[in-house]
């Protein structure tokens, strides 16, 4: 993925929400996402976790969070402070990764001092976000050499689509080669709007970055922008757009979509499902792609109607396959398996069906569904 897709998912001009928001009503967050939005700012940075500890309640805190945003027209990507194995945890902040990548398709870790010289645990959360489908993206220091992280970039790399230096002085905006020198490819220069850190130009900085033709740039924080207003319209413009941010076209359906909670109950793990009809659960990767296929207003429902089957195995090892009433689901992650061109970690394996009895079992499906929406109203 070149850095210019990748923006075309995050947007060129981002702000990090930062610690403060941990006690925001939902009120609060749909009106720092309208001065975000007055301001052209495409996408905000959410932080959602803290270590192993997830904010908001978990992961359904969190969606109502995003949906408030959202729906103010401002983009979401969800960020965590990672310890790295500082605390004995790494396991669980992968997990925490893992989740919002699952989610969302993409995910920011914010990896500061503990990281420092831990090429070895840089290795092993590498191994375990490269069987992710997403965007891994990476805040941390603007000067890797000083802070002994070049083979800590270097463990990275395969996993990482983009880093997010910290550009917070005069200084540090001029390290950016580093991360070329350790392998890096993109970069997302994050600006600060104080001389907290020491001599500051945010704008000249900003214009430094577009001229070296990095694809997006970031600030820190939302704070600051709005006690600094001015300022913050002449950073972005010292930066401008030159790449449009991808519509979101697919729907992603929840257990309370009208017409879907006629067919599914939700289970105390919030990434399963049950269905009503048959029995069967959906779970994880293969809900993930379920609640998004098609692009439809009931996406994998219309398309490939309930689940037949629990998970199956294939007898490949972290490879399993699904049934539903018009087709197959297979997840793997690791693509050992022989996936199609451009997959993800799900994919379809579609069963042969005359035209005519397609899409009559659509045609049925569609007025059942219809008919449960009515019901509902």
């Amino acid at each position: 993925m070149s850095c210019q897709d990748i923006v075309k998912v995050t947007g060129q001009h981002q702000v990090f929400f930062g610690v403060g928001t941990i006690a925001w009503s939902i009120d609060q967050f749909k009106q720092a996402a309208q001065f975000s939005k007055d301001h052209g700012i495409d996408t905000v940075l959410l932080k959602t976790a803290d270590g192993g500890n997830w904010w908001y309640g978990g992961m359904d805190g969190y969606r109502q969070r995003r949906d408030a945003i959202k729906a103010e027209g401002v983009g979401v990507i969800p960020y965590t402070y990672s310890y790295g194995n500082k605390y004995n945890y790494l396991y669980g902040e992968i997990a925490i990764l893992k989740s919002f990548m699952q989610e969302d398709g993409i995910v920011c870790a914010d990896m500061e001092t503990e990281w420092n010289g831990q090429s070895d645990w840089a290795s092993h959360l590498c191994s375990q976000m490269q069987g992710q489908y997403g965007i891994f993206l990476v805040s941390t220091w603007a000067n890797p050499n000083d802070q002994n992280w070049r083979g800590v970039i270097a463990a990275l790399n395969p996993c990482v689509d983009a880093y997010l230096p910290q550009q917070y002085t005069n200084y540090l905006a001029t390290c950016w080669s580093q991360f070329g020198a350790a392998g890096a490819t993109c970069l997302q220069p994050t600006l600060h709007m104080t001389d907290e850190f020491g001599s500051n130009d945010p704008v000249s900085i900003a214009k430094a970055a577009y001229d070296q033709g990095h694809a997006a740039i970031s600030v820190w924080y939302h704070e600051t922008a709005v006690a600094n207003p001015d300022l913050l319209d002449q950073v972005l413009s010292a930066f401008p757009k030159t790449i449009q941010q991808e519509e979101e076209t697919s729907m992603i359906i929840d257990i309370s979509t009208p017409g879907i909670n006629a067919y599914f109950e939700a289970t105390n793990d919030p990434q399963i499902w049950k269905c009503k009809q048959t029995g069967f659960i959906i779970g994880h990767g293969i809900l993930s792609f379920y609640r998004k296929f098609g692009g439809d207003s009931l996406c994998g429902l219309t398309y490939l109607g309930l689940p037949t089957s629990n998970e199956l195995g294939t007898g490949i090892p972290g490879v399993v396959d699904q049934e539903f009433e018009r087709g197959k689901v297979r997840y793997d992650a690791g693509h050992v398996a022989g996936p199609p061109p451009g997959a993800g970690p799900a994919y379809l394996l579609f069963r042969q069906a005359p035209d005519n009895a397609l899409a009559q079992e659509n045609a049925t499906l569609k007025t059942k569904i219809a008919n449960a929406v009515k019901d509902l109203q």
